[in-house]
């Protein structure tokens, strides 16, 4: 997003999809869930009772680049 005080900002939003049986997304979250459990790293739970979350990061542009993006689409006001 094009912010209207000169940022820009990327947004990252976590979902949880279903996945089949054995297929790479399934056996990467098996191993993620593994190396937790091999390195006792037990995630913060947020007030939702989750331990995902979604994300923004905010990046301030330099002069010259706020001025290439300046006519692109409509600021979004934070």
């Amino acid at each position: 997003m094009r912010n209207t005080d000169n940022t820009v900002s990327i947004i990252a939003t976590d979902v949880d999809i279903e996945m089949k049986d054995n297929s790479l997304a399934a056996i990467g979250r098996k191993y993620a869930i593994a190396s937790n459990q091999i390195y006792n790293i037990i995630p913060t739970l947020l007030e939702t009772g989750s331990v995902s979350y979604n994300a923004e990061l905010v990046k301030v542009l330099t002069p010259v680049m706020q001025e290439k993006i300046s006519k692109c689409g409509k600021a979004i006001t934070k």
